[in-house]
């Protein structure tokens, strides 16, 4: 898998689970400590910044009771449907 399908992966994770927890950008910025603007940009299209700290997504993962493994599950999921068929 390219690192480009895994960035957009981690992105879409992270908004789906913010939206799950019904957090506004705001809210997860009280939790995380993280501005506003970092976590639209983190969401946006273009995917997650691959150069971004692991403490940074580790603080993000907490927020939505979430861990590494979550997050791995989620992103390699689709690669193994795609492998079935």
């Amino acid at each position: 898998m390219e690192l480009e399908e895994i960035s957009l992966r981690i992105a879409e994770f992270v908004r789906k689970n913010r939206q799950k927890k019904n957090f506004s950008h705001r809210d997860l910025e009280r939790k995380t400590q993280i501005n506003r603007g970092g976590i639209s940009r983190l969401e946006g299209s273009g995917g997650f910044n691959i150069n971004s700290t692991l403490k940074t997504l580790n603080k993000i993962l907490l927020a939505f009771d979430k861990d590494f493994l979550d997050l791995f599950n989620y992103v390699y999921e689709k690669e193994k449907k795609k492998t079935k068929d």
